[in-house]
């Protein structure tokens, strides 16, 4: 799917990665889709980003592990959605009490400014501190962001392979699915009815 604009309670399937991450972020949003007309809920519709769990359709990841095994296909509604705060310390997650987690979503939005310019930097500024321990050493999770300067769900790929534990933190090597023009608040409201793992 190039992108698109929603009419309804529409579903939207994001298959593939972009190894954008030294990129600045006008310029590596253009080279992936951006869904423009996304509607959260209520009189326009609740729509759907659907992720795969096959993980091999996301290339610009590593070629050598998989996904977090707690990733699964999963209906709109079911899915499973962490959030994790800029900040929250080391272990604010743990991939083995939160096995069946499909995604990460960093609650703390991203600026670009100073020395927050590229794609890796919003990752890195969103997440902080925190932490997600036992993804597994090199497995990838599929995490998102709020870029608040330009207004938009930021999806990714995150590949561990930065650290040996398998510990989802800042530094490691993410690569962009895609994005979604949405305001502060309904990425706050953003949840598993609007998250699909196909």
């Amino acid at each position: 799917m190039a992108g698109g604009t929603s009419t309804g309670s529409d579903t939207f399937k994001l298959i593939g990665d972009s190894v954008q991450a030294a990129a600045a972020p006008a310029t590596a949003y253009a080279l992936v889709p951006n869904i423009s007309d996304f509607s959260i809920s209520g009189s326009g519709g609740t729509d759907v980003v659907s992720l795969s769990a096959t993980k091999t359709l996301y290339a610009g990841a590593s070629a050598l592990t998989d996904l977090f095994a707690g990733i699964a296909v999963a209906a709109a509604g079911s899915t499973v959605i962490s959030t994790l705060a800029k900040d929250a310390g080391a272990a604010a997650l743990n991939g083995s009490t939160i096995t069946t987690t499909d995604l990460i979503k960093l609650t703390t939005a991203a600026t670009v400014a100073g020395a927050v310019d590229t794609v890796q930097e919003m990752f890195d500024s969103a997440i902080g501190t925190s932490t997600m321990t036992n993804v597994g050493t090199g497995k990838e999770m599929f995490v998102s962001y709020f870029d608040a300067t330009n207004l938009k769900m930021v999806l990714l790929i995150v590949d561990t392979v930065t650290a040996t534990s398998g510990t989802l933190d800042t530094g490691d090597v993410v690569t962009l699915i895609g994005t979604i023009d949405m305001t502060a608040a309904n990425y706050a409201l953003f949840g598993t009815a609007n998250f699909a793992i196909g």
